[in-house]
This record gives C-alpha cells, structure tokens and sequence, in this order.
C-alpha cells in the first residue's frame, strides 16, 4: 500500500475507519510526521494537513475517527517536528560533532542544565487540535494550544485534553527527580471547539496537577474521572469526577489510599456499572510513603462511603484488570492464575482453579512495547480473553469466555507463531511468527478447521545454514575455569 522503500519513509499506527473503507495512518513520507489516508477501493494514498502530528507516547494513537469522513489529531507548531523525531534525528548529530573534540581534549563536550530558570511554556510556539474534513479536503482547529494527552468521549460528544502549565526545574543542591516532567491540568470542549467551565459546590478549581494518565470516561461518555493535587505533591492524590451533564466538579478524598504508581507504571482506574470506580492503590501507614515492594490492592470508591478492598483473599493482587462486558466484574493475572473480582459482591475468584497449567500472561487485550500486537484501548470491556502458557520457550494461546468461565486451545499454525490479534464477533484469531524459516501471518476463526496463512515472505532463510552455536571451557592464567563462546559461519 505504502511502498516507504521508495524514499525510505516510516509507516505505522494503521487504523480503520468506521465503514472499514480507509485506513488511516503515520508515515515520516517527506521529513515530517503525518497522518495520511489510504481509499482501499482505488488504493490512493492522501496526505491530510502538511502540519507534523504531535504525540507524546509512541504506543498511544494520537488519531480517532469520529466517522468515516472526519479524523481528529493534534498537530505540532508550524514547522516543527514531533519532540521524538527531533531528538531521534539530532542525538546522532550532537555525537558526531562532539566526536571530533573529544579526541583533540581540548574542550568539554557535556550538555549543561540550567537549575532555577522558570520556563515559560504559553512564549513557546503552540499546536492545535484539527477535526479533518476527508470530503471537503480542510481541517477545523478545535482547540489551539500544545496537548500533552488527548481523549474522546465514548458518545463522541466531547474532548478531554491534558496541557503542561509548568516544567521541571532542576535544583543545584538536589539529585535530577526520575521522570522530570511539569505539572499539568486538564481542559474539556465540545467536539465543535466549545470549551466547557466547571463549576463546583464551593467554587471548586480544576487543580493544576493533574495525572495525565488517569483521565477516564464512563462508558456513557457523560463523566469524567481523574486524579489530581489540590495542595501540593506532598499530599496523597485526590479523586475528581467531571459531569458533562450538569458541568460540575467534584472531589473525593480517597482517605489513605495511595493511588500514584510504581516508577514506570501506569494508573489503574476502571469504571463500573453502578457508576463507581476501582482503582489500584496501596494502604499508607501514617506519614510512612509507599514504595516500590509495598502491596497494592484493588479498592471499591463509591460515590459515599468507605473504599472497600477487593483483593484482599488473593494472596499477590493482579497488576492490571480487565474489564468484563458489562462492568460487573473484573479479571486480572496473578501467581499463574486468572482472578476476577465482583465490586457488587467482593467476590473474587480463581478462574483457572481446575486449570493444570500456570498461566504466563493475557495475551489479548494487550498492553506491550513490542509493537506487534492489539494494543489494548482504555475504556475496553470484554467478554472473552485470550491467555498463554509458556512451555519451554513457546506461548501456548487459550481462549477464555468469561460468561461460562469454559477454557479451550487455540491451535497455533507454526511452533514459534504468537496470536497478536484477536476478533471475539467471529472467534476469528491472527498469528504471526518471523524466524530461520521466515515471516509468516496466519488467520484461524471458527469457520476453517485449521489455521489459513494470509501472508508469507522471507522463505529462503529455511534454506540458509545458521551458524552453529557453541562452547569451550579452558582455564583462565590465573587457574581460573572460564566458559567461552562462539558461533560457526
């Protein structure tokens, strides 16, 4: 479709419109990032604005069709790059000129950082916020501004955005913090560009802190939950609730919960079908902070009334949950088997309990770095869940339908084949494996009896010898015994 070989251009984050007509997608085509569009009928390639697209964090998709002839997407300042393709193409750049002066020595080549110099972020040059018109060829700025994080309300009503206020300073007397950002606050418009004023019982503000990776919509796309600080860091996180309805907001203290998460992870929030919501967090003791070996657990916040554990019987708490369609109950991976978790109730019970092997992960819905498989969407609920069982160096995929809790094997079309995407509508799954006997993509759904290859390339590698892969000891000149290593052309 793409043919990047032409001119060297990236291509990634496909995804399909509604009608299953286009697909939209990224592509660095032409010294930029941006969205193009590709008409599957006629096979036509089209750039939409000339403007490069603006994400932060590559896995998240920084595109949302609205329908099949509008795209919404934040677009970076005039001229500029995204930040990740800048410090890709200017790191090898800053390298090389240094290379140069390091071998003479006779000038420093480190980077200095300026301690205690306010940045200010509304002087820097600014993005917007496009909703793309495919028929009329023309983008509509819904918001202007630079966005940190973007969300669309599940009734495709209204817009959530994150904005940085401040950055992070470094101190002279102070080590560099892990994970130097700002602090942020969040924004709220209508799909045509209307900003949204919240109002609170006793003129409550929207904080100046907010968790930027704690925004989540009710599945009915009416409210709005996050975390935030009212006072400072130094206090725990607080729970705030946005009614697009009445455009009010509201606080909840979550009394000694501890919702902030471990160093490289992500906020765990879900919300469930009374309107409630669970989220991960630790018990604090006192002042005593949480660290990183303290036990979490899933907690019930009602809208009045006490946080209630929900994992409290299960002796390691699963670190992320799915949710079941519905949102009456929850599943998560812990010590090899499968929990779910019942708010209503608190109920929580071992799925695989009769299962005889220890289960490795939840393949689909996924959340992974690797790039190759469905990448889990927030706001999701599911009936069914595909989980693995590692043997040896192998995934072994299994089928969960979590109505009647009934496992079943999902045949794999080759040993070394990964299930990355699965369609429960039509029980219709698809591997993909690259290794010594090349690449291949396999479709299985309940219709053929045995795996379908839809793909194949690279075949001649089965008929390559590959080095062999051996060892030696010997003794070290010192007496010591020592193994070495080495590989046969």
């Amino acid at each position: 479709l793409t043919n990047g070989m032409q001119d060297g251009s990236g291509w990634w984050s496909p995804q399909w419109s509604p009608d299953g007509s286009k697909l939209a997608m990224l592509s660095t085509r032409g010294g930029n990032v941006r969205v193009w569009v590709c008409e599957l009928k006629t096979r036509h390639l089209q750039q939409l604005s000339p403007r490069g697209v603006a994400f932060g964090d590559i896995h998240e998709r920084p595109l949302m069709w609205i329908d099949s002839q509008h795209l919404l997407y934040p677009v970076v300042p005039e001229g500029e790059q995204p930040q990740s393709m800048r410090v890709e193409l200017q790191t090898p750049e800053i390298a090389s000129a240094a290379w140069p002066k390091v071998t003479k020595g006779q000038e420093p080549t480190v980077s200095v950082l300026e301690s205690g110099v306010p940045a200010r972020l509304g002087d820097r040059p600014q993005g917007d916020l496009l909703l793309w018109d495919l028929s009329s060829g023309a983008g509509k700025v819904v918001l202007h501004g630079n966005i940190r994080s973007l969300h669309l309300s599940p009734n495709r009503k209204f817009i959530a955005v994150t904005r940085q206020v401040s950055a992070y300073a470094p101190q002279a007397d102070q080590p560099l913090a892990f994970g130097l950002g700002g602090l942020s606050t969040i924004e709220l418009v209508t799909l045509q560009g209307a900003p949204i004023a919240l109002r609170g019982a006793e003129k409550q503000e929207v904080p100046q802190d907010v968790m930027e990776d704690s925004l989540r919509w009710s599945p009915d796309g009416n409210e709005i939950a996050f975390l935030g600080y009212a006072a400072g860091r130094d206090q725990l996180p607080i729970l705030y609730h946005a009614d697009l309805r009445t455009n009010t907001l509201a606080g909840q203290s979550l009394r000694n919960l501890d919702a902030i998460p471990v160093v490289r992870e992500l906020t765990q929030m879900e919300w469930t079908a009374d309107g409630a919501l669970v989220l991960r967090a630790a018990k604090r003791a006192g002042d005593i902070k949480s660290g990183v070996k303290t036990r979490r657990d899933w907690w019930l916040i009602p809208r009045e009334g006490e946080p209630k554990c929900l994992t409290a019987s299960i002796p390691t708490p699963p670190r992320e949950i799915w949710a079941q369609t519905g949102r009456q109950a929850f599943v998560g991976v812990a010590d090899g088997k499968i929990w779910r978790v019942e708010p209503a109730s608190g109920k929580a019970e071992n799925l695989t309990a009769q299962f005889e092997h220890k289960v490795a992960s939840i393949s689909w819905p996924s959340k992974t770095n690797t790039g190759l498989d469905q990448y889990r969407l927030l706001g999701g609920a599911y009936d069914r869940i595909v989980f693995s069982v590692a043997d040896s160096d192998l995934l072994i995929p299994y089928l969960l339908d979590l109505r009647s809790a009934k496992i079943s094997s999902l045949e794999k079309p080759a040993p070394k084949a990964d299930l990355v995407a699965y369609e429960p509508a039509t029980s219709t799954a698809i591997f993909y494996a690259t290794d010594r006997d090349g690449l291949g993509v396999w479709r299985s759904d309940a219709n053929h009896a045995h795996p379908t290859s839809i793909f194949a390339a690279n075949g001649f590698l089965h008929t390559i010898v590959a080095g062999e892969f051996k060892s030696f000891e010997y003794n070290s000149l010192n007496g010591e015994k020592l193994r070495a290593y080495y590989i046969l052309p």
